[in-house]
Order: C-alpha cells, then sequence, then structure tokens
C-alpha cells in the first residue's frame, strides 16, 4: 500500500549505517608493543566488556574496557571497543578523540576511518561523516560499505540523485548485495522510477523473501506503472506467507473496488482487512475518497463500523 511504503521510504533515511563497529573490529589489525605484564586480566575485562556490549549495558562495558586498559594501557582492541561504545551512546567526542589517535599511529587504517564516520553518524553530524567516507574512498574506492553507508547519509541530507548513484555503485561492486538492492530499490521508489524499482527490489526480495515491508513497496511500485493485476499479485504473494498481513487484504481490497472492479472480492479482502484489525485511518479515508469507489454504501459502514471512518 502507498502509505506504507512511503512510511517505509522515510524509516530508510535513518537507518543504521551497515557494517556494526563490531564487524569493523575484525579488519583491523591491532596488535601491542609489547606483553605486558596483567595481559591475562586484561583480556578478561576486555571479553566481560564484548559481552555487556553485546547485551546493550553500554555502560558496564565502558567500566570493563576501561579497566582493561588500566591493566594495560597498550591494549589496543580494548581502546577501540571503547570508542565504539562511546558512539553507541552517541558520546562522539570521546570516540572520536580515540579513534583519532589511533590513526595518527595508522593514517590509512580504512577501518578505523570509517568507524569514525560511523561514530560522526550516530551523534548526528552527517557532514562530518560523509567527509570521512569519502577520505575512505579515496584510499579504497572497492569499500562497498563506505558507498553504501555514504549513500544513506546522502538520501538523508536530501541529496537523492548523489545517493542513488553511490547505491548503484555498491551493485558494481557486488550485485547481489542485498542491502545495496534494497537501498537503491526504495531510493528509486521514492525518486519516481517505478519500474527500475520493481526490478531491482524483485531482486532483492529473491535473496530476503521474507522482508514484507520490500514486498510492500513492489506492490507499490507496481501500482505506480498501473500495472493492477502484478500489483495485486504481489499481494497475494505477502498473504502467501502470511495470511495475517491485515495491510495486504487492505491494500486488495482498494485496488479490487476501484481499478479491477471486482466488488465482491473487494469487499471479502475489506472485511478481512478489518477482521485482522487493520486501523491506518489515512488509507481508509483514501479509500473513501476514491473516485469509481464501488460498493460505496457497504465499504463505508464496514469502515465506519470498524472505527476506520469517523
Amino acid at each position: 500500500m502507498l502509505r506504507r511504503a512511503l512510511r517505509y521510504i522515510e524509516c530508510m533515511r535513518h537507518i543504521l549505517l551497515r557494517a556494526s563497529a563490531l564487524a569493523l573490529l575484525a579488519a583491523i589489525l591491532l596488535g601491542c608493543a609489547s606483553p605486558p605484564r596483567d595481559r591475562g586480566l586484561a583480556i578478561e575485562y576486555y571479553n566481560i566488556g564484548n559481552a555487556y556490549l553485546e547485551l546493550g549495558r553500554l555502560e558496564k562495558a565502558l567500566d570493563a574496557y576501561r579497566n582493561s586498559l588500566r591493566l594495560d594501557p597498550g591494549f589496543l582492541k580494548a581502546d577501540y571497543n571503547l570508542a565504539l561504545t562511546h558512539a553507541r551512546m552517541k558520546s562522539t567526542a570521546e570516540a572520536e578523540s580515540i579513534l583519532k589517535r589511533m590513526l595518527a599511529d595508522d593514517p590509512e587504517n580504512v577501518a578505523l576511518m570509517a568507524t569514525l564516520a560511523w561514530a560522526y553518524h550516530l551523534g548526528g553530524r552527517d557532514q562530518e561523516a560523509l567527509a570521512t567516507y569519502d577520505e575512505v574512498l579515496e584510499i579504497a574506492p572497492e569499500n562497498a560499505d563506505a558507498w553504501y553507508n555514504s549513500g544513506l547519509i546522502l538520501w538523508r541530507m536530501q541529496r537523492q540523485e548523489e545517493a542513488l548513484r553511490r547505491l548503484r555503485q555498491v551493485l558494481v561492486l557486488s550485485p547481489e548485495d542485498p542491502q545495496g538492492l534494497l537501498g537503491a530499490g526504495s531510493l528509486l521508489l521514492s525518486t519516481g522510477d517505478p519500474a527500475a524499482a520493481e526490478d531491482t527490489l524483485a531482486r532483492y526480495i529473491e535473496k530476503k523473501p521474507d522482508d514484507m515491508d520490500a514486498r510492500y513497496m513492489l506492490a507499490d511500485s507496481r501500482e505506480r506503472q498501473r500495472a493492477f493485476a502484478r500489483a495485486i499479485a504481489a499481494y497475494d504473494g505477502i498473504l502467501a506467507r502470511d495470511q495475517k498481513q491485515a495491510g495486504a487484504w487492505f491494500g486488495k481490497a482498494r485496488l479490487l473496488l476501484t481499478v479491477i472492479e471486482d466488488p465482491t472480492r473487494g469487499l471479502e479482502a475489506l472485511h478481512k482487512a478489518i477482521e485482522l484489525g487493520f486501523a491506518d485511518r489515512d488509507a481508509a479515508k483514501v479509500l473513501q475518497d476514491s473516485e469509481g469507489l464501488l460498493e460505496r454504501g457497504a465499504v463505508e459502514q464496514a469502515m465506519k463500523e470498524s472505527g476506520l471512518l469517523p
């Protein structure tokens, strides 16, 4: 349904940048200049910090990493995880201080630079995040994560054409990249290219068939092309996987009652949506205002009785 798809597109602007900071750690070759006398205990605190970080108990994670560094000030993995914990807490200045200190010793470490960009993004400093991702791409133009993440930031900044170029570059580097396909498909839909969006979203759904939001966007892309039978097929694809998707029943009802002109099936789908708790009053008003709505009296009565219309 159009409104649900638009809400999802809006949500995409605020999606977390991909490649979690923990995953980035695996890409960083962090060593230690010399083995300290308390290395064993420092590692124990480091592991405790990792456990707390994974659980989202960030204050506890900070304490554990700080204890690890007190025992072993040169333990770079603990230093790094301390930085990313600050980033997750949106303590951007603290994360920035640690990461820039580490970069001073390894100025072309793209994983550290990408983590700094991620920290800037979480702290709402997207201009600095974008500039840092650009630095990553100068050193490593094959870095798909930097293309993807900077694309999302540009989208958030309403620079859609630049964002789309970057998301497409992800697909040049990795044509079947699921997040690249989803990001590009979502952006193509929002910028008014439903045919290209349909193709891209269909490729994504082949890889992630249980992503219902993507399936709703696929239905929307087909409806925008006035390919109503294929839009119905997209809603049927949702319902084949989950019969309790009230939005799919309503979207199907709307098409059947307005453009496909099958009032019997349309009313059945509408009652099914209401039975499952469909509650989008804006969508109900759009249906009520549709020209050529079939069985208008029955439709309005059903929606009023369910509270969808006043």
